[in-house]
């Protein structure tokens, strides 16, 4: 084996500003992970906010299509200004 395995030798500790640069910058990077935490939290919460309104829009869809005889699985769109409905070919 090498004279460096068998007899390390001693190193110089890291000066003090290094160590307090490199703990700061430690703290910094937990901070972040977790405001990515509070992200992806208040994401999950909008993505089900959207399906329970997309669940919501498609109950509605249906009672219009049932109330005028239209297949409940027909592709059709609503004309938001006039109400004017379009069934698509």
């Amino acid at each position: 084996m090498s004279d460096q395995l068998e007899h390390p030798q001693a190193l110089e500790p890291v000066d003090q500003p290094t160590i307090t640069r490199l703990q700061a910058m430690s703290q910094k990077k937990q901070e972040l992970a977790l405001q990515l935490l509070e992200i992806e939290q208040e994401k999950v919460r909008i993505l089900v906010a959207a399906e329970m309104l997309s669940k919501q829009i498609q109950t509605l869809f249906d009672q219009v299509a049932t109330a005028r005889g239209i297949d409940t699985g027909a592709n059709f769109n609503i004309d938001s200004e006039t109400g004017v409905i379009t069934i698509a070919q």
